[in-house]
């Protein structure tokens, strides 16, 4: 049962009625005397800090103004500077819009893949087209400075017939080209720079590039080259006025300027500027001293091009009203010492008797009482605060519940961090068998053997569930056999028996495909012919699984040792690696459904292994059961 302790604050200047049942007249004067002394502290300590706050207002006001004014600044600043971010936005949009145009059309793809293919008379035909619509749209767009599609030294398409490649330019090292190849078909937006790709031909541009790939099988057949002029971001930049001297600049995300007013004098070194902080700032404005005037930098990074743009302001022009600002701080402060004055009384009692409440109500938790509750009224401060006690107890009781579901969430990490130990060792193993096959240029085997692992790992991943149908495992592990019997040719085969009932039961995934490994690897691997395994799934009083082998087998004492723990909860070093992925299974059931499930091993030497898994009987729309 919760006890309550009501806290009823009222209007008056008194404070609230406290009562308290079975406290005497005397405690009650103690109380009063105490809770009076506190009233005259808050008094004074209020009435301390308005004169400190006056003293100080001159001497703060200036600040507080500059920081006014440079908020002010990089507000105005941030508006424009957006404005210009839109329009660049929308303009190199545009530009990719004409990049896909391209893209897509069937002259050029078609050109390509001819070209491609060597097939001089296909490629022949088809270029005249394709040169054409670069040359159209050239015509309709003066912005453009460069189209060019590029799928090799002598496959290469300009809007301009009379262009011609530059002999002394490695086109696959600029940095348009690497970049369009690692956006992989998306375009890549370099910063400004003078192109060299034709001959005789040198112009300051902002390059567009992708790659064209083949709308058919996706693969690359050329890169596209889309060049803008450089007069075109220069005028929408060079449009905004920022007082008398500042400006606005443009800088790639690598670093280099896509536009600077003094660009040429920044990579002289005769211009310094902040990039390296410009590069480091997510948005907003930072001040820096640079050349002995203070700057205001105000930065917009949401640019679809990850470019940033900057505008800078003078801050010693921004500035100047700040004195006038200041007088009226003193003013406003003088004001406000008393008011304070008046406030302060009145605001006092009614805060500390409450409060005094409310500490008897904190005295009686330290005492271990949790199943206090206080009973809360009015709209105050104070009355937020006795919610906050109240939310505060019911915490911590709630910290006493969530201990139980933490452990069950160690459990589960635990379970996921020995699932994780299983997929190194498998594909490493997987993978060696599609080299081995690669190197024998078997290479429809090969291609078997892939999508029999793509099929097997999609139903690893399960999307995150710990939990499969038993159909889905024997799936699981029927491609994981196929994979190795194409690996031993005649050395394996396999037989599966599920019963019909139990292919819909649940079961945790991905336990048969270590058991059938471990009885491949160190059961049949040596043997040149007739090895076999044989897996079961049938149901008793648990869902049981069966693999058995007919290996080279082991004495049960040593099959036993396999599961075994040293004293120190460590497994012991098995010979060669074996039992190292059945102890992970054994582990793995055993900490989602208890020790009481898990593996059990039957084996003679020479007479083969049989390995059976018990979990519990549960049907997919069962929750599942975990242990303790």
């Amino acid at each position: 049962m919760v006890s309550e302790t009501k806290i009823d604050e009222r209007s008056e200047a008194a404070g609230p009625e406290i009562r308290t049942p079975g406290v005497s007249t005397a405690d009650r004067i103690a109380s009063f005397l105490k809770l009076h002394s506190i009233q005259g502290s808050i008094t004074l300590a209020l009435l301390f800090m308005v004169v400190i706050a006056i003293v100080f207002m001159g001497l703060t006001s200036y600040t507080v103004a500059r920081r006014a004014i440079l908020s002010t600044a990089h507000g105005y600043t941030g508006e424009l500077i957006t404005q210009i971010r839109t329009s660049i936005d929308t303009y190199i949009a545009n530009m990719e819009s004409i990049a896909e145009v391209i893209h897509r059309d069937a002259n050029v793809q078609n050109y390509l893949r001819a070209a491609n293919a060597d097939d001089h008379a296909e490629s022949g035909r088809f270029r005249e087209p394709a040169a054409s619509l670069l040359n159209s749209i050239s015509q309709t767009r003066d912005d453009i400075s460069l189209l060019m599609v590029y799928g090799g030294a002598d496959r290469v398409l300009f809007h301009d017939p009379q262009m011609r490649l530059n002999e002394y330019a490695s086109i696959t090292d600029q940095d348009w080209f690497t970049a369009a190849q690692e956006a992989r078909g998306g375009a890549a937006v370099s910063g400004s720079h003078v192109q060299n790709a034709v001959a005789d031909r040198y112009q300051w541009v902002i390059t567009l590039s992708r790659e064209i790939r083949d709308d058919e099988d996706n693969v690359s057949l050329g890169m596209l080259l889309v060049d803008l002029n450089f007069r075109v971001i220069e005028e929408l930049a060079s449009a905004i006025e920022l007082g008398e001297r500042g400006y606005v600049f443009i800088v790639a995300e690598n670093g280099d300027l896509v536009y600077h007013p003094q660009q040429q004098l920044i990579y002289s070194n005769l211009r310094e500027e902040r990039i390296a902080e410009v590069l480091a700032a997510a948005g907003g404005s930072f001040s820096a001293d640079v050349g002995g005037a203070e700057r205001l930098y105000t930065v917009d990074a949401e640019s679809d091009t990850n470019w940033k743009i900057v505008g800078v302001n003078y801050i010693d022009e921004l500035v100047l009203p700040a004195r006038e600002i200041q007088v009226y701080f003193v003013l406003f402060g003088i004001l406000c010492f008393f008011l304070i004055i008046l406030l302060s009384l009145r605001i006092s009692v009614r805060i500390s008797k409450p409060i005094q409440m409310l500490r008897e109500s904190m005295k009686s938790v330290e005492r271990g009482d949790f199943d206090i509750q206080v009973e809360v009224r009015g709209r105050t401060e104070v009355a937020d605060l006795s919610r906050d006690f109240n939310i505060m107890i019911s915490e911590i009781r709630a910290l006493m519940k969530s201990n139980a579901q933490k452990q069950d969430e160690k459990r589960r990490s635990e379970l996921r961090a020995l699932q994780n130990q299983i997929t190194p060792h498998f594909m490493y193993n997987t993978l060696d068998s599609i080299i081995w096959m690669a190197e024998g240029r078997e290479y429809d085997k090969v291609i078997t053997m892939t999508s029999a692992l793509g099929r097997l790992l999609r139903l690893s991943i399960s999307h995150g569930d710990e939990l499969v149908t038993v159909a889905n495992e024997i799936e699981h592990v029927t491609n994981y056999l196929r994979i190795q019997q194409m690996r031993y040719a005649d050395r394996l085969d396999y037989s599966i028996e599920v019963d019909q009932e139990v292919r819909r039961l649940t079961t945790l995934k991905v336990i048969l495909q270590p058991l059938v490994e471990n009885a491949i690897y160190h059961g049949l691997r040596n043997q040149y012919e007739g090895g076999r395994i044989r897996i079961r799934a049938y149901a008793d009083t648990d869902l049981v699984f069966t693999v058995t082998d007919n290996g080279v087998g082991m004495a049960q004492e040593y099959a036993d040792a396999l599961l075994a723990a040293n004293g120190d909860g460590r497994q012991p070093e098995a010979q060669n690696g074996r039992g190292v992925g059945v102890r992970n299974v054994r582990d793995r059931i055993q900490l989602y459904f208890g020790v009481e499930y898990g593996l059990r091993f039957y084996s003679e030497p020479d007479e083969g292994t049989t390995v059976e898994v018990r979990q519990p009987l549960l049907h997919s729309e069962e929750p599942a059961v975990r242990g303790s």
